[in-house]
């Protein structure tokens, strides 16, 4: 198995027509290496070259092609142009006769590029992890607070990386080149008018419309039974799977073994009468496909989300392309609106509130409460007394800097949220896994359309807050599937807060009268993905990486400012007292030894 890569070189003193080859070769002038996972096509005018990537939507070619010939003084003047393209895109346009070359991407940087310019050289990379090979790059020290970012967040914010000189290509980026100048601008920034502040059938309807929309943008070029969906026992896959039944896709459920979660997905494969097929993954998957998921991941995410490598020879050949339910969750089913549950007689309900964030300091807020941050250990109380107040000023002006930019176009806190948390959104910490099934085939994220993220923009909180979009799409399109499970809780897809509440009153209630564990709600083992801290601990490779990255001096030297005492401790709570707690920090800083050993031999 390779590793999905696109590496380009340029000299903007020596452009000329850029060949294209699908060998993985080191970065050559004027050559773009692509893995056969991409899509692409060029296309050649007397005074450039037009390089596609991906699928951009273009709805009229040859009136794009002219404009581009009429502006290339003047690229801004595309800026319309490219609002309506749709898609998940990298385009190149290579002026070889006026020695400028300019990189557009879609408005998710859904393929990642990062861009390290050296005098007149210049590099692109799918993956950071390559440009780490370059000998110019490997003379740079790193900014070590930078990883800091990781270690917090679990992922990169903005266009940062380890490296001042090497930036992330930001969404929506016009970036222009020429011998004596670069300029990145931005043709798009998320818009949060026309709020639609009550949920009814004609809003239902309407998400059901545009995510069909998008999964025909997406699949338009290939036939039924040639398509791929990855069903787990969630709500996001399975809306994915509802709206596209009609391409009769084959469900891959991928796992450690045949848990609760893919007997679900299997249950609602069958009621579609839709083929199924269960992948099982080897104990020590993650410690075989190390070497892939290192290059994949660049240090930028944790290793145990980077989970669908190596699997290919398992994907029937038949399968063209893959599509999956990523980023549905935390548009539609209201995964990171900040809320609390309402108990009755303190027990847990299905019932939320949202936080009132006009009371609060928005930046430390979501600095202490966005989910997705490594939880279970006191991060700052891990730092040198020394280092602690630089520390919180670079964590707070990383999410400030997010905010104030934010406040240009929100209207609310809450808009100036899901500004934050959507930022970049192809740095997302679970977008590893769009990044490992690229590894496989062609891949598509569904929710990566125009229309349907701008509808999600629209939606007040309330909407999204308890997934009525996704529930009203159950009911809709086929109200069996709905009724069946979900893998989280193990209550039908397609219930509500009262009746969710309601059956887990009565599940309990049943669980002590007989006591009988098919009651009881879904556990970890019953989901795709393992307890990490159960993971490290059963594993003989990671308990060990755990002991060398705690003796490594060079490793401590880059991560200076921790108090490794501290680290070590709690590493034996970790794999001693069995303590889960610090899983998540320990996974992380196993991904950045992995990383700092291939690249810096630490």
């Amino acid at each position: 198995m390779t590793s999905p890569f696109i590496k380009l070189k340029i000299n903007t003193n020596k452009l000329s027509k850029i060949k294209i080859s699908k060998k993985d070769n080191n970065f050559e002038n004027n050559k773009i290496f692509v893995s056969k996972n991409f899509k692409i096509e060029t296309k050649l005018s007397k005074n450039f070259q037009i390089i596609l990537l991906g699928n951009p939507i273009i709805e009229n070619s040859d009136k794009f092609l002219k404009n581009i010939n009429n502006n290339i003084n003047d690229i801004k003047k595309l800026n319309i142009d490219l609002k309506n393209i749709n898609g998940q895109f990298l385009i190149i346009i290579n002026f070889f006769r006026k020695k400028k070359i300019v990189i557009i991407n879609d408005r998710f940087a859904s393929i990642p590029i990062y861009y390290f310019r050296d005098k007149q050289d210049v590099y692109f990379s799918h993956l950071y992890f390559d440009l780490n090979h370059i000998k110019n790059v490997k003379k740079l020290n790193f900014e070590k607070f930078n990883f800091l970012q990781v270690l917090f967040f679990n992922r990169m914010f903005g266009d940062y990386t380890f490296h001042k000189d090497i930036k992330y290509l930001l969404p929506a980026s016009i970036y222009l080149l020429s011998f004596n100048k670069s300029r990145l601008s931005k043709y798009w920034i998320p818009n949060f008018d026309n709020k639609i502040l009550k949920f009814n059938s004609k809003v239902g309807d309407k998400y059901i419309q545009l995510l069909k929309n998008s999964i025909e943008r997406n699949l338009k070029e290939f036939k039924n039974k040639q398509i791929g969906i990855f069903l787990s026992g969630g709500h996001d896959s399975r809306s994915v799977l509802l709206a596209s039944q009609n391409k009769k896709p084959l469900a891959l459920s991928v796992s450690f073994s045949n848990n609760y979660e893919v007997k679900v997905a299997k249950k609602v494969s069958k009621v579609l009468n839709l083929d199924d097929k269960f992948i099982k993954l080897e104990k020590q998957h993650f410690e075989k496909n190390l070497n892939s998921i290192t290059r994949i991941n660049s240090g930028f995410y944790s290793f145990i989300n980077t989970l669908f490598v190596g699997i290919e020879k398992k994907i029937p050949k038949r399968i063209k392309i893959l599509i999956h339910g990523h980023g549905l969750d935390y548009m539609f089913q209201g995964m990171y609106i900040p809320f609390s549950w309402i108990k009755i007689l303190k027990r847990p309900t299905f019932f939320k509130v949202i936080k009132n964030l006009n009371k609060t300091q928005l930046t430390d807020y979501f600095i202490k409460n966005i989910s997705y941050r490594v939880k279970g250990v006191d991060l700052i109380d891990l730092i040198k007394p020394l280092h602690r107040t630089r520390v919180k000023k670079y964590i707070f002006s990383i999410i400030d800097n997010i905010n104030k930019q934010s406040k240009k176009t929100s209207a609310s806190k809450f808009d100036n949220w899901e500004y934050i948390m959507s930022d970049t959104i192809s740095r997302h910490y679970s977008y590893p896994n769009v990044l490992s099934k690229l590894s496989l085939k062609q891949q598509r994220v569904v929710s990566f359309d125009n229309d349907l993220f701008d509808f999600y923009l629209s939606l007040d909180p309330k909407i999204r807050l308890q997934a009525d979009c996704m529930r009203y799409l159950m009911k809709t399109i086929n109200k069996d599937a709905g009724k069946i499970e979900t893998g989280n809780w193990g209550l039908p897809a397609s219930d509500g807060p009262s009746l969710k509440t309601l059956k887990l009153v009565s599940r309990k209630i049943m669980r002590h009268i007989t006591a009988n564990q098919k009651f009881k709600a879904p556990t970890s083992i019953d989901r795709t993905w393992p307890t990490t801290g159960d993971y490290l601990r059963d594993s003989k490779y990671f308990r060990k990486l755990l002991i060398q990255l705690n003796n490594s001096d060079k490793f401590k030297k880059i991560l200076y400012y921790f108090d490794w005492k501290k680290i070590d401790y709690l590493k034996r709570d970790l794999i001693e007292n069995k303590k889960n707690e610090s899983d998540s920090f320990f996974a992380m800083l196993i991904t950045l030894y992995l990383f700092l050993k291939k690249v810096k031999k630490v």
